[in-house]
């Protein structure tokens, strides 16, 4: 089930800006970080969650850095 919400969150972060900064606001960034770590030897969850990550750290304008510099420690 939380593998689903991955994708869920995933599309609809690349949907528009507003859903990213509804999602951003919300915690979906944290939860994704945390849903990372606990499954860190799935590489399927691991690489699904990035694409979701990085779904949320794009588009212009640019989300608050404040909001997403949790995430860019991983993308390094």
């Amino acid at each position: 089930m939380a593998y689903q919400a991955v994708w869920a969150i995933a599309n609809i972060a690349s949907d528009n800006v507003r859903n990213r900064d509804l999602l951003l606001k919300e915690g979906a960034l944290e939860n994704l970080l945390d849903f990372i770590d606990r499954n860190r030897d799935e590489k399927i969850y691991v690489a699904d969650s990035c694409w979701a990550l990085s779904n949320l750290c794009r588009n212009r304008p640019l989300p608050p850095y404040r909001r997403v510099e949790k995430a860019i420690a991983l993308f390094c």
